[in-house]
């Protein structure tokens, strides 16, 4: 296939993107497909204004991105049923925790088309195996977790460290605390 045909890409504009969590890079994301000209829907139990339901949004997203923490509950909640109920040819997108989809359910849902394409930056052990199927599908974008290696951004991680620190030493509540306190 020429370059010119093997490197089109999709328009973005008038399709629909499925946010699955919305706290603070699924609201970031959220601001960007919308001004893309995209239709948001979102999936977060633990948001009010989510408008759908996870097979809901399955259903009707073109693109369907995951952001939610790594938990025991949400280990691998992403497999062959989650698959299986996307729309045929949509794109998965996973940058936040590779332990949170099945891999093989994943592998298998590229082949046979049901999954139209997937982006992943994080993998379960930091690293893909080079020998991985997923190294080898042309509908696959495979990049390594760099999302936050930025100067301003690990700047802005030290600032944020330091603020909360303060905050527990006056004996407030640490502004970003992953675990509540």
């Amino acid at each position: 296939m020429p370059p010119a045909q093997r490197h089109r890409g999709r328009r973005l504009t008038g399709r629909t993107f499925g946010i699955v969590g919305l706290g603070r890079v699924g609201r970031a994301l959220r601001w960007r497909c919308e001004g893309l000209g995209m239709k948001v829907i979102v999936c977060d139990p633990f948001v009010a204004e989510a408008t759908h339901t996870l097979p809901g949004l399955l259903a009707e997203a073109d693109v369907v991105s995951l952001h939610v923490p790594l938990t025991e509950e949400t280990r691998g909640f992403f497999g062959y049923p989650e698959f299986g109920a996307m729309r045929p040819g949509s794109i998965y997108l996973n940058t936040s925790r590779g332990a949170l989809h099945d891999l093989r359910a994943l592998v298998d849902a590229l082949r046979e088309g049901q999954v139209g394409g997937a982006g992943l930056d994080h993998f379960e052990g930091e690293w893909l195996d080079r020998a991985h199927p997923l190294t080898r599908l042309p509908n696959v974008v495979l990049t390594p977790r760099l999302g936050e290696a930025t100067g301003e951004s690990r700047e802005e991680l030290a600032e944020t460290l330091v603020e909360d620190i303060a905050r527990l030493l006056r004996g407030e509540r640490p502004a970003h605390a992953y675990v509540p306190v």
